[in-house]
């Protein structure tokens, strides 16, 4: 069917371009640039005025994903904004069958033709057009998922190859003369200092306000978020490990940043349910908030106001013991801070080495050799899907086990790292309130007591402080 040209009822032919590129790692709009020079000379062979351009780049057809610029193609065809849509290729416009019904039904019901510099123009009015559309979808579709497949399989090879991923890292830029990845150390310096800082015991949320703070940006230049910065911490391969779908594969073919044993420790860190501040709502924001007990019920204590504004502690079981906060904060501070200067504090509470944790994460590689030997015994057909799901779940289990050991362990890591400071009891003050509640909580438990009846001074007698 021929392109139609010049005029719709004597008036000029509106023409809106859509441009859609699936990856554009590096941000250059390379190949949406060139589709639109195609979709220009398009629009001026036909005598096409182009009113609007739509644009996604570096969003895939296929995925579940927004399209922002495909939702506003929608909109102005709605509005009767054009005439015509132009895109270079018809899997650049859609992929998917089911939407490839929805621009049927919505060109049929205003009237707008569909061109494509590769396919030319496509009447969805007719049956023939609309035919043509399905069927191409149709094969786009099996065209996309058969690439998947390839494009899975040779992840699967880099991964067990050591490669690293084709996505960046932050702390990381590849060489353009090797094609390795290698350190860029103003980025690999703040991820260091990230878990320095983490084990002294700042929270997520002081870690990503010092980032933001000193101006870094993510590596698409993005403001840090909590999410982020967590992620950072956790994430495997900056110790030189190459994962697939969260399975570690092989020495990655890159530089480590930090060691095993301290992702490890971050693990068990951020995984510690004292760092979980939002068991009952939002973050804590007051020191003792979760963390001291009712010296009544052995409930632990919320905080809450009183009717004149005073901030209070409040039993969360049954507001049978009410105490005034800020006296209360301030008694526990200064007695952790008298602890904390004393100098039998470093035999008391923090072991010189850990032989637990070594043993313990023997025990852990242990466990994933088994799970990888049961993955490799079902893929050559020793066993079935049933055997190595049950054997997954055993081993899985243990793991559990041994990882929940493994964070006991590590809290007292927060401790190992304050006594290296010079001055330990400056070190604890000068800690956001999360450090500060994970201190409290590795060296004693809080207890309050009830009160005299009455407004009365504040009587340190009635705050039980028990040295663990």
């Amino acid at each position: 069917m021929p392109l139609f040209q010049g005029t719709v009822c004597g008036m000029i032919t509106r023409a809106i371009v859509y441009l859609r590129q699936s990856r554009d790692v590096e941000g250059t709009r390379a190949a949406v640039d060139r589709q639109l020079e195609d979709c220009e000379r398009l629009c001026d062979r036909m005598g096409w005025t182009i009113v609007r351009t739509h644009t996604d780049n570096d969003v895939s057809a296929s995925s579940k994903k927004a399209r922002p610029g495909y939702d506003a193609l929608f909109a102005d065809v709605r509005a009767d904004a054009c005439d015509v849509v132009v895109a270079w290729a018809q899997d650049r416009l859609l992929r998917d069958v089911r939407e490839g019904e929805d621009l049927i039904d919505l060109v049929e019901k205003h009237g707008v033709r569909v061109a494509t510099v590769q396919g030319g123009d496509h009447d969805l009015a007719s049956p023939d057009g609309r035919m043509h559309v399905r069927m191409m979808a149709v094969i786009a579709r099996g065209e996309m998922e058969k690439k998947g497949a390839r494009q899975r399989r040779q992840q699967l090879q880099a991964a067990e190859q050591g490669l690293p991923p084709s996505r960046g890292l932050f702390g990381y830029r590849k060489n353009r003369d090797t094609g390795r990845l290698e350190l860029y150390e103003p980025e690999a310096t703040v991820v260091r200092e990230a878990f320095d800082r983490l084990f002294k015991g700042q929270s997520i949320n002081s870690l990503t306000k010092w980032m933001a703070e000193s101006g870094t940006v993510s590596i698409r230049g993005n403001r840090w978020t909590n999410r982020m910065v967590s992620a950072m911490l956790l994430n495997p391969r900056y110790t030189s490990v190459r994962c697939y779908y969260g399975q570690r594969m092989a020495t990655g073919q890159w530089p480590a940043i930090v060691t095993e044993a301290e992702r490890e420790k971050a693990v068990a860190l951020l995984s510690e349910p004292s760092r979980k501040t939002n068991h009952f709502g939002p973050a804590r924001k007051w020191l003792g908030g979760g963390l001291y007990r009712c010296g009544r019920c052995g409930g632990s204590m919320r905080s809450g106001y009183r009717d004149d504004h005073v901030r209070i502690y409040i039993c969360r079981e049954g507001k049978h013991l009410t105490r005034t906060a800020e006296p209360v904060d301030r008694w526990v501070v200064d007695a952790v801070s008298v602890r904390l200067a004393m100098d039998d504090v470093g035999e008391a509470l923090v072991p010189k080495d850990t032989p637990e944790l070594s043993a313990l994460r023997t025990e852990a590689e242990a466990l994933r050799r088994r799970l990888d030997l049961a993955r490799d015994r079902l893929d050559r057909g020793v066993l079935d899907e049933d055997e190595f799901m049950a054997t997954k779940r055993t081993i899985k289990d243990e793991l559990s086990v041994v990882e929940r050991k493994m964070t006991g362990v590590a809290r007292t890591s927060v401790l190992s790292e304050l006594m290296d400071e010079e001055d330990r009891v400056a070190a604890f003050l000068a800690m956001d309130l999360a450090g500060q509640r994970r201190i409290i909580d590795a060296v004693c438990t809080v207890t309050l007591l009830p009160g005299t009846p009455g407004r009365k001074p504040f009587n340190p007698a009635t705050v039980r402080i028990d040295w663990k």
